[in-house]
């Protein structure tokens, strides 16, 4: 019996599909943000700006070099970004915050085929990775 592949969806409904839950994940993890910006300061605002823009700018730098198809508009590179700032300590210096923004979505989502191709949380795994770097 021959097995005729089946076709691939269309990659449009998926991308707006995508968007629109890391739109949902990424609003719903703003009180998270705001809390954290009432209660340790603005230079937790720093961390999360730094995070979330080198984040994004990371995986547009990357996808471009790389000849790919840019995907930062499905925000998951954004809610990457706000994922690792939550992880992050309000005083570490913000050169920490954009190295480990770079590994989680260079080394850890981009190295093993993007969005839901990667082994592990790309965040969390950047934090292990800061950790261990830096104690």
């Amino acid at each position: 019996m021959k097995q005729t592949p089946q076709p691939r969806p269309a990659i449009g409904p998926l991308l707006r599909l995508t968007a629109c839950c890391c739109l949902a994940t990424g609003t719903l993890l703003l009180p998270a943000g705001a809390a954290g910006v009432w209660f340790l300061g603005g230079s937790s605002l720093a961390v999360i700006a730094t995070c979330v823009i080198v984040c994004v700018g990371s995986e547009f730098l990357w996808q471009r070099l790389a000849g790919q198809r840019v995907t930062v508009s499905d925000l998951s590179a954004a809610v990457t970004g706000l994922l690792l700032a939550y992880n992050l300590p309000p005083t570490i210096p913000l050169w920490m915050a954009a190295c480990g923004s770079v590994f989680a979505i260079v080394l850890v989502k981009q190295f093993f085929g993007g969005l839901g191709g990667n082994i592990v949380n790309p965040a969390l795994a950047a934090r292990a990775m800061m950790l261990i770097s830096w104690p």
